[in-house]
């Protein structure tokens, strides 16, 4: 189980950081079009655990922010030892 900086634990799944579709869903993210997140998220994740995180970050109006989902995917994606490890010729 990992953390995050705000405090929302997760696991990731084995082999993660060699999944072609994972890397398909960041390269269709730009700052024009950060729908590839939500894919790369829900992939990552899974469906209980993206739900969960959706909850950790929600306002108390009920909003989820995008700058709340980015930071929080940015810290899922640095913590990973895989990604931290990955080598393309692995």
């Amino acid at each position: 189980m990992m953390t995050t900086s705000t405090g929302f634990e997760y696991q990731l799944p084995e082999g993660w950081a060699n999944d072609w579709d994972l890397i398909e869903y960041i390269t269709d993210m730009t700052d024009e079009n950060p729908s590839g997140m939500v894919h790369l998220l829900r992939k990552l994740l899974g469906p209980e655990q993206y739900k969960a995180l959706k909850e950790h970050v929600r306002k108390t109006n009920g909003a989820v922010t995008t700058s709340a989902m980015i930071a929080e995917m940015n810290d899922i994606m640095g913590n990973g030892t895989e990604a931290k490890n990955f080598s393309p010729s692995a």
